[in-house]
């Protein structure tokens, strides 16, 4: 089981890694960035904003993932605290 910190993490280093991606020509990401598919997935320019797009994205799922965790994993005994 992961805390919801280390996946928030996770996701944005790998996000981040896709949008670096698209700074290189290698003709097999080019290959795959010619198919509508692979445009929405691993887009065709580098937009150093887009980083923020990930961060804010991460805050949100870290905080519905806590929320959840807390909700689930929590034992009912717990809940009067």
């Amino acid at each position: 089981e992961l805390a919801a910190g280390a996946i928030a993490i996770i996701v944005f280093l790998l996000t981040s890694l896709v949008e670096f991606s698209q700074l290189s020509q290698n003709p097999i990401l080019e290959a795959i960035r010619t198919t509508f598919i692979g445009r929405l997935l691993i887009g065709t320019t580098f937009d150093p904003w887009d980083f923020l797009d990930y961060f804010i994205g991460c805050m949100i799922g870290w905080v519905i993932l806590r929320q959840l965790q807390r909700k689930v994993l929590t034992p009912k005994s717990y809940d009067r605290f």
